[in-house]
């Protein structure tokens, strides 16, 4: 299912609704990076300002107050009131956001709709979490620290290593 907008494009597939916004003004993608966080603060430029606008407001209450390129949560998080994302509600488990051709974001977000969909993925991630913690203890510290520092939640901290340091997770 593919519902196309003039700029942002939604698709379902697998469970996973993927929010798409149009590539950003830029000739490098750090350009296009701060291009898109300039356009988030004023998502009226985009010809769905209520989808972008329910997108960075459910992110924010699953993730925290970071401002990133990427944007991810569990469909249980969606609430009446957002009522662009609330017709895939029942339809889908889980939301990801993206910037049309960034392939490294679309990579790190789709590792966190595999972390809560695959279960036994979830299950190396833990162990591996644990490993880190006990094993490497410094770097442990490191990760939490730059995780706080980008005003990550808490609770999304497992998620948000092994979307980050995918090299580090043992299968």
């Amino acid at each position: 299912m593919i519902l196309k907008y003039n700029m942002i494009e939604c698709s379902i597939k697998k469970n996973v609704l993927h929010v798409i916004f149009p590539e950003s003004n830029g000739d490098t993608w750090n350009k296009k990076h701060s291009q898109f966080l300039k356009d988030q603060l004023n998502p009226d430029i985009y010809d769905n300002p209520e989808l972008c606008k329910d997108v960075l407001e459910v992110s924010k209450r699953y993730e925290g107050s970071n401002q990133f390129v990427g944007f991810n949560f569990p469909s249980s998080y969606i609430r009446k009131s957002e009522m662009s994302l609330y017709p895939y509600k029942n339809k889908i488990r889980y939301v990801i956001a993206y910037m049309k051709g960034d392939t490294h974001t679309i990579e790190h977000e789709k590792r966190h709709a595999k972390f809560y969909l695959d279960k036994h993925y979830r299950t190396s991630v833990n162990r591996s979490w644990k490993k880190l913690q006990r094993s490497h203890p410094k770097r442990y510290q490191s990760i939490i620290k730059k995780l706080k520092k980008d005003g990550y939640k808490k609770d999304v901290f497992i998620d948000e290593f092994q979307a980050y340091y995918p090299n580090l997770i043992e299968h």
